[in-house]
């Protein structure tokens, strides 16, 4: 892009990637610290503070956040491996938020379990595991951490009781996810509808997937001028569209 854009155009660019990456920046850290002060700081520490109070401490872990971060990034060779890490220290865990709307049983547990495990696992890989052979490489070494997670959540769900009825029974009548996975829930407080269908839901999800990929694909070969890969991608995406729209009765129960 740097080649084929104009002068004033590339100051654009600029500028979008520079706010996409402050978009990430932004998100990470807040989301990281309302983790710290939400789930940890006020349901353990201070249960009874003032909002002022709590807004206080997320700013000042904000800012721990920030001085861990950059302490980390000293760690890194380049970003390929602060990549590789991240995807390791959270591998296993994509599949709950998938399964979730397809399994009641899917339960706060779960996800802990998985969070502790992931990292844990990649501990034992890249520190102890060294130590008596030579290091695994990434495409070694991802699988096996999500395979060991997925056991791990696997277990701690069976193990651990479900998520209380009543939030269970409004979700489904909110949500009315389908599927064998919710059977149990759809018995206790009826079927709302015989148009909820596991085969639509997984349907209209690849096809929202494949608009949007297409989509992505096509204007970018189109900003490269490669018109004969651009082009087929955004008719892709408009048919994706438009199926979308044609059957959306059948997606949303509209």
């Amino acid at each position: 892009m740097l080649r084929l854009l104009p002068t004033g155009l590339i100051g654009v660019l600029i500028t979008a990637l520079g706010a996409a990456y402050m978009s990430t920046l932004d998100t990470h850290l807040n989301w990281g610290s309302s983790y710290l002060v939400n789930d940890t700081y006020r349901r353990f520490i201070r249960k009874d503070a003032s909002d002022a109070h709590y807004v206080l401490v997320s700013r000042a872990l904000t800012v721990v956040l920030i001085i861990c971060a950059a302490w980390v990034s000293f760690f890194f060779e380049d970003a390929g491996t602060a990549f590789n890490i991240i995807l390791s220290i959270g591998a296993g865990t994509g599949l709950i938020y998938i399964l979730r709307w397809f399994w009641h049983r899917i339960n706060a547990w779960t996800e802990i379990s998985a969070m502790i495990a992931a990292p844990a696992t990649y501990a034992v890989l890249h520190f102890v595991y060294p130590r008596f052979q030579d290091p695994l490489p990434f495409h070694v070494s991802f699988p096996i951490i999500v395979a060991v997670t997925t056991a791990v959540w696997l277990t701690a769900t069976l193990l651990t009781a479900p998520t209380d009825p009543e939030k269970l029974d409004a979700f489904y009548r909110r949500i009315r996810p389908a599927g064998p996975g919710w059977n149990a829930v759809r018995r206790r407080v009826g079927n709302l509808s015989s148009e909820d269908s596991l085969t639509w839901n997984l349907v209209g999800m690849l096809l929202g997937i494949a608009m949007i990929l297409s989509a992505l694909f096509g204007i970018g070969n189109l900003a490269y001028l490669r018109p004969f890969l651009g082009v087929p991608f955004c008719l892709l995406s408009l048919f994706s569209l438009y199926l979308l729209l044609r059957y959306r009765r059948k997606f949303f129960y509209l």
